[in-house]
């Protein structure tokens, strides 16, 4: 028989500034019920301290046989939340509050993956469309402005055509249908008008999809996250009942893990849900805004090309 401590990870890492290091709940981690015991929270609290301070540099080991003191824990004040099952995946969260000349103080928790992960997956969506759709919207503004100030179409797409904004590669596609529809001897008026709206509004299609990447994560989790966490209600109030079934009794001390368990995992789950709701629904508003700017430009430099086909110059032609 195996120990099975050699499959778990030995490195944690940080997340800005909070140390972080996985686990998963095994065998002889819990009781006959499945139960992680007390004083395994301890045990993997240690070991996140440890790891927390062997990244930052220093090495427990060598100051002790370099007789030059010991770390060791003082003071521990614990409150207990949920219990941690068999097979349950957990992350014990360490930060350092304060330093002092002898002594130092850490905040740690030991939280389950699933719906906590679903949750910071949720706000690094929600900040990377932020950042995204923000500097779409304001380098758009600045590039019709200028585009409006432009005298000749011709040098505008030379100094910028290939500006990575969105509305630059609509206007770039509709300069290049241009020069495809306007080389030859005769031109068919009709023809290049289509052409022209087709390109420019594939182009428009093909940017609203980027913009649009992702926006999927949230729905996804705004409409599966509560329901998930309600299965997590539920079986936590399984759990109870089984408990009091087996102790014959509706003692506090048999009720609570259930009862805690449920209720933790409902706030989990609305703690996803309600950022992915109203992400999606802010951010979507937001494309269909950016949507609406890339057609009006799109219509706007459409009609501009159209009005050189009836005019003896064509500077857009190259």
């Amino acid at each position: 028989m195996t120990d099975g401590a050699q499959d778990r990870p030995v490195d944690g890492y940080f997340a800005g500034r909070e140390h972080r290091l996985a686990l998963r709940v095994y065998f002889e981690d819990t009781d006959l019920s499945g139960v992680v015991y007390h004083a395994n929270y301890l045990r993997w609290m240690e070991r996140g301290r440890s790891d927390m301070l062997r990244l930052v540099g220093i090495d427990q080991r060598a100051a002790h046989e370099a007789g030059e003191g010991a770390y060791a824990v003082s003071d521990v004040s614990i409150r207990y939340k949920a219990p941690a099952r068999l097979d349950d995946s957990l992350v014990v969260a360490s930060r350092l509050i304060a330093i002092r000349p002898a002594s130092c103080r850490i905040h740690q928790r030991v939280i389950k993956n699933g719906l906590i992960l679903a949750s910071i997956w949720t706000w690094g969506v929600i900040i990377a469309l932020a950042i995204k759709l923000g500097r779409a919207r304001k380098r758009g503004e600045r590039f019709e402005r200028d585009f409006l100030n432009a005298s000749d179409i011709d040098a505008f797409h030379r100094s910028e055509g290939e500006s990575d904004v969105p509305v630059a590669r609509v206007f770039s596609a509709g300069v290049a249908e241009w020069r495809r529809s306007t080389t030859g001897t005769t031109i068919d008026k009709e023809g290049t008008r289509e052409r022209l709206a087709t390109a420019m509004g594939s182009s428009v299609a093909a940017e609203v999809d980027k913009l649009a990447d992702r926006l999927n994560i949230l729905a996804t989790v705004g409409s599966v996250a509560p329901f998930v966490g309600l299965f997590g209600t539920v079986w936590g109030i399984m759990r109870s009942f089984s408990g009091i079934a087996a102790a014959q009794s509706t003692s506090l001390a048999v009720v609570a893990p259930g009862i805690a368990e449920a209720l933790f995992a409902t706030a989990i789950g609305l703690f996803a849900a309600i950022p992915a709701v109203i992400g999606y629904n802010r951010y979507s508003h937001a494309v269909n805004r950016i949507e609406a700017r890339l057609n009006r430009f799109a219509d706007g430099f459409h009609a501009t090309l159209s009005r050189q086909l009836e005019g003896p110059a064509m500077k857009a032609k190259g």
